[in-house]
This record gives structure tokens, sequence and C-alpha cells, in this order.
């Protein structure tokens, strides 16, 4: 009988080797390119600009410009038929939204013309390159970099804002009715973020830039663009239009040896004679200014005991957990040395060795 369980386990073992081994040979989901384009306008037909596109699935933004035309590119290794909806979104309009759907077979999408209902009838019926009123409204038009880092962490500290003067039809202001734009900082982590002007006059387009540059703490900065603007109906005195008040995340830098920490959910674990006990490892990465990485840092994991995850990515707080769970192998000793690493294996990363982005924990694993 003794004989006969292990055959059967030999074959058992054998049989899933071999589905493992089907498994692999499929081998990667092969990728392609799927292009979403468009061009939004008026209800007129006439061609609108500055028109915020967005996709959901996967998370893909442009803008439209003079032209009216979007292009949305991603890759995609989905094999079935994909949904995702697009969003049009501009000042002085109605949003739109509309469903599409993409494959490896159907990866072009032109989803034609795409008319947008103003707000006003007057909207409507405006005629694209018309010369502008006085200045009615201030739009946030984009930003060079949704997230920076912070200061002297190596990563891109700086981002360009971009600020458009309408009238109230939405026209950008022209030459005859340029506007001076002022900016402020509306909050910020740390009395180190600043603007690179206080002011700005409006160029041929109506539009105005501003450089946020970040300090040595992490969270989000808010800008606000405003401008002082006669009355209409009485010119002795001015009205003041402000811009949304635009949020900018600041990240944490690169992580830094110094502000690497891994510690384990339990210090004793019975494993040596139970298997798959799961504890939970833990890994905290901080950067030389002792705040967290950037969300997303990859943290990759091994163990001298037991399977353990491979690899994890930092939340906003800069932690990251993976499951060790006891097995074979087992420890030597009865110790378990768990290594934390940031960044590729083996590879340099901001100018550091591999080893000096490692740090360990270690678990007693006993009977």
């Amino acid at each position: 009988m003794k004989n006969w369980k292990r055959v059967s386990v030999a074959v058992i073992t054998t049989l899933l080797l071999g589905i493992f081994s089907c498994e692999e040979a499929t081998g990667p989901a092969a990728s392609y390119t799927v292009t979403v384009t468009g061009t939004v306008t008026r209800l007129n037909n006439n061609l609108l600009d500055s028109v915020v596109v967005i996709l959901n699935n996967p998370f893909r933004t442009d803008t439209t410009g003079t032209d009216g035309v979007f292009d949305i590119s991603f890759t995609s290794t989905e094999k079935n038929t994909t949904s995702g909806r697009l969003t049009f979104s501009r000042y002085g309009f109605y949003s739109d939204t509309m469903t599409i759907q993409y494959s490896s077979t159907d990866k072009d999408k032109d989803v034609g013309q795409v008319a947008l209902r103003g707000l006003t009838s007057a909207q409507d019926s405006v005629v694209t390159n018309r010369p502008s009123a006085r200045p009615g409204v201030i739009a946030f038009v984009s930003s060079t970099l949704p997230t920076i880092s912070i200061r002297g962490a190596g990563s891109n500290d700086a981002t360009n804002l971009t600020f458009e003067v309408r009238d109230s039809l939405g026209v950008p202001v022209d030459a005859a009715n340029k506007a001076t734009v002022g900016f402020q900082l509306v909050a910020a982590p740390d009395v180190v973020v600043s603007l690179n002007k206080s002011t700005a006059v409006t160029n041929s387009l109506g539009q105005v830039v501003v450089q946020l540059s970040s300090g040595q703490r992490s969270g989000i900065a808010q800008v606000q663009a405003f401008a002082a603007v006669k009355k209409a109906t009485d010119t002795t005195q001015v009205d003041t239009i402000r811009s949304p008040i635009v949020s900018v995340t600041i990240a944490g830098g690169n992580p830094v040896l110094s502000s690497f920490t891994i510690g384990s959910e339990k210090v004793n674990v019975p494993g040596l004679v139970k298997f798959n006990q799961s504890v939970a490892i833990i890994a905290m990465v901080g950067d030389t200014f002792r705040n967290p990485v950037q969300p997303g840092t990859f943290v990759y994991f091994t163990t001298t005991g037991g399977i353990i995850e491979p690899d994890g990515k930092t939340t906003d707080n800069g932690t990251v957990s993976v499951s060790l769970r006891t097995g074979l192998p087992l420890p030597p000793g009865g110790v378990a040395t768990i290594t934390a690493q940031v960044g590729t294996p083996g590879a340099a990363v901001a100018g550091k060795t591999g080893d000096e982005r490692r740090v360990d924990e270690k678990v007693m694993v006993k009977a």
C-alpha cells in the first residue's frame, strides 16, 4: 500500500507539471495599438478648440486645437472586445459622452464629428475666428505635468500651467482685448513652493503661462489666475474674473536607504510543520526629505525560506505589503531572511547599486 501511494504521488506531480507546461506555451497576449480620433464642432459646424476629451478605459486625455481634432492612442493586450467611454467638456458648453468598442481586429476608431451644444443659443451661432469681445472668463487649458516631484530629489520638480482668457461666448481674446493676468498660490505644502511670475499679458491666442516649482514637502499645490476687467456698463469700475483653482500633486522623490524600512506582521511563525502559513511583510519607502516616494514605486522581495510574492507597488503613503507563505525551502537554522529592494533587481537605481537599495528582515520559523 505504501508503494502504491508513492507511485500515485509521482503521477500527480507529473500531471501538474504537464499542465503548467501547457499554460506557459501559450505565451503572453499579443499587444496592439488602438487609435481614437474625431472632430469636435459647435452646433453650427464651426470647429471647436480647447475641448478636453477623456477616455476612461484606459485613462487617456487629449485637447482639441483650432482644427477641432482630437487623437488618442494607447496599447492594449485585451483579447475580447472592450468598451470605453469618451467624455467631451469645454467651458460654456454642455458636456457630451459616447461609448466606443475596440479589439485587435477593430483598433482604428474614427468617431467622426461630435457637436457640442452651448449653454446659451449665442454659443451655437459663434463664427470661428471672429474678433473677440471684452474678457469674460479665464479657463484652465493644460499643464505639462499633472504630478511633480519635491525639489532636489532628482525628478521633474516644475510644471507649466496654461490659462486662456475668453470673452463671454468662449472666444479667446485677441490683441485688441488683451488682458493682464495675475497668479496666486491658493495652497501649498510649504513656503518653498513658488511661481516664476506674478503677472503676464495674454498672447495672440489669449493665453498666458506660469511655471509652478515644488518645495521640499509632498502634498497638493493649488494655483488660480485672475484679471481685473472694466465693467461694460461703467468703464470706471472693474470686475475681477478668476479661473478655476488648479491642483498639482507634489509627490515624493527618489528612494534612499536611510528612509527604507521593512517589517513583518509576525516575528515567530509555526512553519516547520505547518505549511501555507501566511505572514504580511511590509516595506515603507521614503525619499531624502522623509516624504513617501511617488506612488507606484516598485519594491522587489526575496526570501531564504518559504514563498514570497515577488513585488508590489507603493501606495500614497509609501508603503507596500506582500505575503510570505511558509513551505519549502525550509530556512537555514529556522530563520528566514526577507530582502526588499527598490528598483530593478541587479540594476543601478538613481546612481546607487542594487545592494545599496536593499533592506533585510528576519522571521523565525519554528515547529
